[in-house]
C-alpha cells in the first residue's frame, strides 16, 4: 500500500500546483497588470509607449489622487 499512497500524494501535489497555476494566470496576474487602473487607462495609449514598438510586457498601473494638480 506503500506505493499506492505515493502516487496518490504525488497525483494530489500535481493537481494543487495545476490549481495554482491555473488561479495565478486567470485571477491574480490579470489584476496585479492593472493594479488601480480603469478599463479607459488600461485601453488608452500612455505617454512612452511609442519607445518600444512590441513590447514583450504590458502592465498598466496606477494611482489616484484627489487633488488639484496645483496641489501636488
Amino acid at each position: 500500500m506503500r506505493g499506492g499512497t505515493r502516487i496518490r500524494g504525488l497525483i494530489s501535489c500535481v493537481l494543487t500546483l495545476a490549481a495554482a497555476i491555473v488561479l495565478y494566470y486567470s485571477i491574480y496576474r490579470p489584476w496585479a497588470l492593472t493594479w488601480g487602473a480603469t478599463e479607459e487607462e488600461v485601453r488608452r495609449a500612455m505617454p512612452g509607449d511609442e519607445i518600444v514598438r512590441h513590447p514583450t510586457f504590458s502592465g498598466t498601473r496606477a494611482v489616484s489622487i484627489r487633488a488639484r494638480p496645483e496641489e501636488i
